[in-house]
C-alpha cells in the first residue's frame, strides 16, 4: 500500500501560513473597482485583473483587503455592500410598470456590455436605471472634484461609468431597440409612477393604450 509522506511547502507558502494566508483561495480584483465595492457589484474581472492572496496589503491577518492602488478611507465606508441591481429605485419602478399592467423582462443581455435594467421584447423597449451619484446626475451627481489619496482613481472610475452607459446605450440602438434611461432622483420623486407612465407611452402603439401584456 502506496503511503504518502507529509506535504512540504515553498517557502512563499509557508510565509502566507504564517501571516494567517490562504492558499487555495486566491480572488480576482479589478483595478477599476473602487475600495469599497463588492465583488458582485462590478462587471467580471477581464485582463487588467490580477490574482492576490487573501491576506491584506498592510500585512495585518484578518484585516480588509483592498485592490491594488486603492486606499480605504472612513468617507467610503457607507458605500460598503451596495447593490449592483434589485436596487430601491428599480423596485420602484417595477412595482409601478406593475401597477399599469405592463409585464417586462429584466437584465437581459442584448449585446456584450449592454444589459438593461428592464427590457420590453415585444415592445423593442429598453430602459436603464441611473444611480444619480454613480451615473453623474446633473442635479444630485458630484459638483466638486474628488478629494483624499483616491481622488484620480475615482475621477477615471466615474468616467468609465458614463463612457460604459454612453456604449449601452447605442449597443440596444443597434439591436433595435428604444432607450430610456432613468434617474434615481426621478424615481423617488413619486415611487416610478410619472416614470412608468413615460414607459407606457412608448409602448403605447399609434392607435391605442399600450399592451398590458407586452414583455
Amino acid at each position: 500500500m502506496r503511503t504518502t509522506g507529509p506535504r512540504h511547502h515553498a517557502p512563499r507558502e509557508l510565509e502566507l501560513l504564517s501571516a494567517g494566508g490562504c492558499l487555495t483561495s486566491q480572488p480576482r480584483y479589478d483595478r477599476s473597482r473602487g475600495p469599497d465595492e463588492r465583488e458582485s457589484d462590478v462587471e467580471p474581472c477581464g485582463r487588467d485583473s490580477v490574482s492576490v492572496p487573501r491576506q491584506s496589503f498592510t500585512g495585518e491577518p484578518g484585516a480588509a483587503v483592498q485592490p491594488p492602488g486603492w486606499l480605504s478611507t472612513p468617507k467610503g465606508q457607507h458605500l460598503r455592500g451596495r447593490r449592483a441591481q434589485d436596487t430601491k429605485p428599480e423596485l420602484a419602478l417595477r412595482r409601478a410598470l406593475h401597477a399599469l399592467g405592463l409585464r417586462f423582462r429584466l437584465q437581459r443581455r442584448l449585446a456584450p456590455g449592454c444589459r438593461p435594467d428592464v427590457i420590453f421584447i415585444a415592445g423593442r423597449v429598453a430602459i436603464f436605471v441611473d444611480g444619480c451619484f454613480w451615473h453623474g446626475c446633473p442635479q444630485h451627481g458630484r459638483k466638486t472634484p474628488f478629494k483624499g489619496p483616491n481622488a484620480t482613481l475615482w475621477e477615471e472610475k466615474m468616467s468609465r461609468n458614463r463612457e460604459r452607459d454612453a456604449r449601452a446605450s447605442v449597443l440596444a440602438s443597434t439591436q433595435g431597440y428604444r432607450v430610456l434611461r432613468l434617474w434615481e432622483c426621478e424615481i423617488n420623486r413619486d415611487r416610478g409612477a410619472s416614470a412608468a407612465l413615460r414607459v407606457s407611452a412608448l409602448l403605447r402603439p399609434p392607435s391605442g393604450p399600450a399592451s398590458a401584456t407586452q414583455e
